[in-house]
């Protein structure tokens, strides 16, 4: 994983599964409720809650992740252009999300 915003991978930490109850409060470790910030480990910037407990609403329009040969979202999205700029990005999951869901924004 690069040190910087660019993060090459679906979450910031890199992709293991098994890591995630240390960063993000999502479906199997929440216990369907939010948390208060900073009970979890931080990003590379100090910045807790960036995945999972609460959604995070982007100005962004919605665009989709291509699917990979798991049909699983991959890690880069797509690059074809967003017709419906209504609908908007919401990022990093909720404590009622599953793991699968909790990503972050490319």
């Amino acid at each position: 994983m690069s040190g910087s915003a660019e993060a090459e991978t679906s979450r910031y930490y890199g992709q293991s599964e098994s890591l995630l109850e240390h960063y993000a409060w999502y479906q199997s470790n929440s216990k369907e409720r939010s948390w208060p910030v900073a009970r979890l480990k931080p990003n590379d910037f100090g910045l807790f809650d960036m995945h999972g407990n609460l959604w995070e609403w982007y100005y962004d329009a919605c665009g989709s992740y291509p699917l990979d040969e798991n049909d699983e979202a991959a890690d880069q999205p797509s690059s074809e252009e967003v017709l419906d700029a209504g609908r908007r990005v919401l990022c990093g999951g909720s404590s009622l999300t599953l793991s699968s869901g909790v990503r972050a924004h490319p």
